[in-house]
């Protein structure tokens, strides 16, 4: 500011060190334009994160897709489907396995024992032979007979197979049976001509 000091003009100023303002503001800008870089990078992270989310949730989708179509072609098929665990309580029985056995489609499987559903005989041979042939080798084929309502039994086709986990405990085992009676019976009636 421009007084008058005893006649004289003079000029008063007020002088001060900005360095150390200058030395923060300097500072602030570089943690700024840090800043700026690693939410450039952190935004692009999160980008290529969200890319491979969408690709594994669409994965999913496509195997959850596949699935459903599988479990419905499971259940429709016209041969007996069925899954136990390794003590033989039923886990599933598909339609075709439960009006063979009288059972309705949502009425719970888990209060049977997959070898009640063979006669006596085969139950024993199922249990003794098939069953270790099955955990030794993960899969059996070969025909036996299954006991039904009103002891009734047909032959069947079919093939075991056991999943085992990583520690080669069973998990659970599972059964495509095909009724073969109309080929038996072509067959004896071929025998008999």
């Amino acid at each position: 500011d421009r007084i008058d000091l005893e006649g004289e003009p003079c000029v008063v100023s007020i002088i001060q060190d900005i360095t150390e303002k200058e030395q923060a503001k300097e500072k602030v800008n570089r943690l700024n334009d840090d800043l700026e870089r690693l939410v450039l990078v952190r935004t692009s992270a999160l980008e290529a994160a969200n890319r491979e989310l969408a690709a594994e949730i669409a994965r999913r989708k496509n195997l959850e897709d596949f699935s459903n179509q599988l479990s419905q072609i499971i259940w429709e098929t016209p041969d007996i489907v069925a899954i136990w665990a390794p003590d033989g309580q039923m886990q599933f029985i598909n339609k075709a396995g439960r009006s063979l056995f009288g059972l309705r489609d949502g009425e719970p499987v888990t209060h049977l024992d997959f070898f009640s559903l063979y006669s006596e005989t085969v139950r024993d041979q199922m249990r003794d032979t098939i069953q270790a042939l099955v955990v030794k080798d993960g899969i059996w084929r070969g025909e036996t007979t299954v006991q039904l309502p009103g002891d009734r039994t047909i032959p069947t086709s079919q093939v075991f197979l056991c999943k085992k986990n990583e520690a080669g405990d069973v998990q659970f085992f599972a059964c495509i049976a095909r009724d073969v009676s109309d080929f038996k019976r072509v067959e004896l009636e071929l025998r008999q001509s």
